[in-house]
């Protein structure tokens, strides 16, 4: 489900003062390697983005970085795995 990035090396990318919480990136050519961590699981992710300068210049993350699944742009936006997500929000059961 989550991208996993194959890079190893480069120079830090990310800009923690923009929002970004405690996130970590590695620049390999034009993707980014961001490392993040759920903030209530601690689980570890991955994800490889390209074009970042679009979403921290201030674009929305789906619009910036429209090919990541939904579970991506939650936990670059709230460090909130899918997981974690569906057990603060779960979906309403249907009726019968």
């Amino acid at each position: 489900m989550h991208r996993r990035s194959q890079a190893v090396g480069g120079r830090p990318a990310a800009d923690e003062s923009k929002g970004m919480f405690n996130l970590r990136a590695i620049t390999i050519n034009d993707w980014i390697a961001v490392a993040v961590d759920c903030r209530m699981c601690s689980a570890h992710f991955e994800i490889s983005v390209r074009q970042a300068d679009r979403w921290q210049s201030g674009e929305l993350v789906q619009r910036a970085l429209p090919y990541l699944s939904a579970d991506e742009w939650e936990l670059l936006k709230t460090q909130t795995c899918g997981k974690c997500w569906e057990k603060m929000f779960p979906k309403p059961k249907p009726k019968p």
